[in-house]
């Protein structure tokens, strides 16, 4: 049992509490994007934003048009250091 405490909770303020974990990064649609075509079969999507859980980022994700879908090509994540 401690060791689901230890690995799950945080011990703050004489409480446990649940602390943010990281989830997968995604685009946030109501944030400012940029969208731009590389060719008619490719377009590559950018967002540069700040979160609590990541901070100050920027990714970028590569679509590709293959058997009449979108599919991600490429998926990339760059964390700015603060200060």
């Amino acid at each position: 049992m401690e060791e689901y405490v230890d690995t799950y909770y945080d011990y703050m303020d004489g409480e446990l509490v649940i602390p943010p974990k990281d989830g997968i990064t995604r685009i946030i649609e109501d944030r400012e994007y940029i969208l731009e075509m590389i060719h008619p079969r490719k377009h590559q999507l950018t967002q540069e934003t700040t979160t609590e859980m990541v901070g100050h980022y920027t990714l970028t994700i590569t679509y590709s048009y293959e058997n009449q879908n979108w599919v991600i090509e490429d998926r990339h994540l760059e964390v700015h250091e603060i200060g």
